[in-house]
């Protein structure tokens, strides 16, 4: 082997290695525990993470030099053709995702990642992992959607805290997939999981699940909690919002985990930099730097309007883009806050007695987009779709940024 051919393979292994060394291959790491079940034991000097955090990579080897380090086999166990997606593996543990349900326990080459700004899913703890086939390669847009080989799997798993003053105790409430299948399409699978949780089942109409939740502030409440059907993930993943929603250049270009192997230099903790790295793109991406990229809800560096706008794009965008049939405003970042219609435009249905407009500048109670996101009640509630509370702190920095903005 070349010396520039051994030098590119190290440093595949390398990243490899201390991805796995962050994200629950190795002994250190902690993720969050499913309810009913102790936490795995940390080593003294281990530092606690974030239970929101991503996680794992299983089962990596190490140690490999292949051309391709991360990569799985196609499809994992769903069939190849969208046609067929009733045909998907009626269990989690026989999708070929986990070799251990129970903890999450990754199969061998599925990648873990996280997105700068998710979208609110009423408060669950999200990890998600990206299986792509061996030999595959992603194709990379600096503003668009990626292109992804046909067997490439994203794996995304919800949980919830019941018990919001011990948040690294959860129950798994659904693993979803979004499956690359043959021809170009795209299809979903749900499953939903046990009461037990040791497996999951696929789910193949929507559900709504009552949860009790103890609040942070000791008080107990009734939570709905609404799962899809595996037939409707299109209503999001559409064509015109993009059938891939999070793996993008504006939701990876940040850090996931940085991590040092033992005696190596600090490995690239920017995600882009890191599948780079990993030989995951077709064609050098060059420094992520010269890339946009969302801001974090609770980002406090970030301006208030920035924090918006990177919200709107994660969480309104699937409706609001720039297709034919899209309403009324543009909710893409990549689309200047001036040209997205928003700022004193009239709602659909009128002004109404209060002379509303979607976001009216120095007003927050007479701008529509704040009074959607600040209900959860059928019918006014923004976004419409699997979401039965509020999410406090966005509601709190928008209402915070339209004050700033000057009064017409």
């Amino acid at each position: 082997m070349g010396s520039i051919e051994a030098s590119r393979v190290g440093v595949r292994a390398l990243v490899l290695a201390a991805l796995a060394g962050v994200t629950g291959c190795g002994e250190d790491s902690v993720a969050p525990v499913p309810t009913g079940s102790d936490p795995a034991p940390t080593s003294p000097d281990s530092e606690s993470t974030d239970p929101t955090d991503p996680g794992p990579l299983a089962d990596a080897d190490q140690t490999q030099s292949s051309d391709v380090p991360a990569a799985s086999h196609a499809f994992l166990e769903f069939p190849e053709h969208a046609g067929d997606a009733a045909q998907s593996p009626a269990l989690l543990s026989e999708t070929g995702a986990f070799v251990n349900v129970a903890n999450l326990e990754t199969a061998a080459g599925l990648i873990p990642y996280g997105v700068q700004t998710p979208l609110w899913s009423d408060g669950a703890h999200k990890r998600r992992w990206l299986s792509l086939p061996a030999g595959g390669k992603i194709g990379f847009d600096s503003t668009g959607q990626w292109s992804f080989p046909e067997g490439t799997v994203f794996v995304k798993d919800f949980a919830m805290a019941l018990d919001e003053s011990r948040p690294d105790q959860v129950r798994h409430l659904e693993t979803r997939f979004w499956i690359v299948a043959r021809g170009g399409e795209f299809y979903g699978a749900v499953y939903k999981w046990d009461e037990d949780q040791k497996d999951a089942r696929l789910l193949t109409e929507g559900a709504t699940e009552e949860l009790t939740i103890a609040g942070s502030d000791g008080i107990a409440r009734t939570q709905s909690y609404s799962y899809p059907s595996s037939a409707s993930c299109r209503a999001c993943h559409s064509d015109a919002a993009g059938p891939v929603r999070g793996v993008r250049t504006v939701q990876l270009n940040g850090p996931f985990e940085s991590a040092t192997a033992p005696g190596q230099n600090q490995v690239p903790a920017n995600q882009l930099a890191t599948w780079e790295a990993l030989g995951l793109f077709e064609e050098p991406i060059g420094d992520p730097a010269q890339y946009g990229h969302l801001a974090p809800i609770g980002d406090e560096s970030a301006s208030l309007e920035d924090r918006v706008r990177s919200y709107w794009d994660s969480n309104c965008s699937t409706c609001h883009n720039d297709s034919p049939g899209s309403p009324s405003w543009d909710a893409r970042y990549q689309v200047p806050l001036a040209e997205q219609k928003v700022l004193m435009t009239l709602p659909l249905a009128g002004a109404g007695p209060d002379d509303l407009r979607l976001v009216y500048p120095g007003e927050p109670d007479r701008s529509l987009i704040l009074r959607r996101g600040n209900s959860a009640m059928a019918g006014m509630r923004m976004p419409p779709l699997l979401r039965n509370r509020i999410d406090d702190p966005y509601v709190d920095v928008l209402r915070r940024w339209i004050l700033t903005l000057p009064t017409p």
